[in-house]
């Protein structure tokens, strides 16, 4: 999403029920009602101007156009690793957002019953944060969400996080336990320069890409410019503006050529042209870390953040479940 930490505790709550936190002991069964309009063709011209509902939590309307807003960056996200985005696809996306969706207003509602106050300069403070990192919503629709998210935030470490403690044993523990898992992956640190391709390119319009990355690596090649410079005047990319600059990565992060392009190179050295879905890279690699065991003290805090978001995990979506239990929840098709 372009929200920055925008709707931090719905992705949470996504990892709890995806990653099956949840017992079978805990599950309770909401009282859900579902809702199917058999004579959806007699619908007049007004009823269906009105805006769509998904679900209703305790007669709280979430709408689908509420729900559509986090489903449209995951599917952007697919189709530009070119995965297909099939109809079945977006059914599945649309009923598991649906989901998290009512997980959240239920937490909101349970925010006000506790008289959670978020003050305003709270909210402006992080929509300063928010709008600098491009969202799109407008200035009132995102106010709110941001308030809705602080008072989640309360709720949880009110009743959650500041109630868990991990002593430095349970730390030590968990590091003896998993030494074999404290790696440092090998890492690259590279810039690149994006020439951008798309399949719907006419062959005229291809030839031309072909022609400007070649020129691009002349210049490139040619040493008197900086390529971080090279990167701002001619990559296509996001990261251009910061010399195309992609920091650190390890395998598995990157497409497949442009991984094994990258890896092969040299700190300082620079590729030829290579190739990928996205279209045509130049790539200069600029430092290596190979691969190590993170000492303990490196890692420690790190650990038990993790053990505390672990343990925070399951009592959120114990305190979900019991929120789910006690609410009427009716969810439209």
């Amino acid at each position: 999403m372009k929200i920055g930490k925008m709707f931090l505790y719905i992705i949470v709550i996504s990892l709890i029920f995806s990653a099956g936190l949840v017992s079978a002991e805990e599950k309770e069964e909401p009282k859900v009602t579902a809702k199917v309009n058999s004579s959806a063709s007699l619908v007049s011209a007004e009823e269906k101007e009105k805006p769509k509902v998904a679900a209703k939590v305790n007669s709280k309307e979430i709408l689908i156009e509420e729900v559509d807003f986090f489903i449209a960056p995951e599917l952007e996200r697919m189709e530009a690793m070119g995965q297909q985005v099939t109809p079945e696809v977006k059914k599945n996306f649309r009923n598991f957002w649906v989901e998290q969706s009512i997980s959240r207003e239920l937490m909101i509602q349970k925010a006000v019953t506790d008289k959670v106050v978020i003050t305003d300069e709270e909210v402006e403070k992080t929509f300063t944060k928010t709008e600098n990192k491009g969202s799109t919503l407008p200035a009132d629709k995102l106010k709110q969400f941001i308030k809705e998210d602080l008072m989640i935030d309360k709720i949880i470490e009110n009743n959650v996080m500041s109630k868990i403690v991990v002593s430095d044993k349970d730390v030590e523990d968990f590091y003896n336990s998993r030494k074999n898992e404290m790696k440092e992956s090998e890492q690259v640190k590279a810039r690149h320069i994006l020439i951008l391709e798309h399949t719907s390119d006419s062959t005229e319009k291809k030839e031309e890409n072909k022609k400007k990355v070649e020129t691009v690596l002349a210049e490139v090649k040619a040493g008197k410019t900086d390529f971080s410079e090279l990167a701002k005047k001619y990559s296509e990319c996001p990261s251009a503006p910061n010399g195309g600059d992609l920091g650190f990565f390890a395998r598995g992060q990157m497409v497949s050529a442009f991984e094994s392009a990258a890896f092969a190179l040299k700190p300082g050295e620079i590729s030829d042209v290579i190739q990928t879905q996205f279209g045509y890279h130049i790539i200069k690699a600029e430092d290596r870390k190979e691969e190590r065991v993170l000492p303990f003290e490196e890692v420690k805090e790190l650990i038990r953040e993790n053990i505390k978001r672990e343990k925070g995990n399951g009592e959120i979506a114990k305190m979900i479940n019991e929120l789910k239990s006690k609410a009427t929840i009716e969810i439209m098709e």
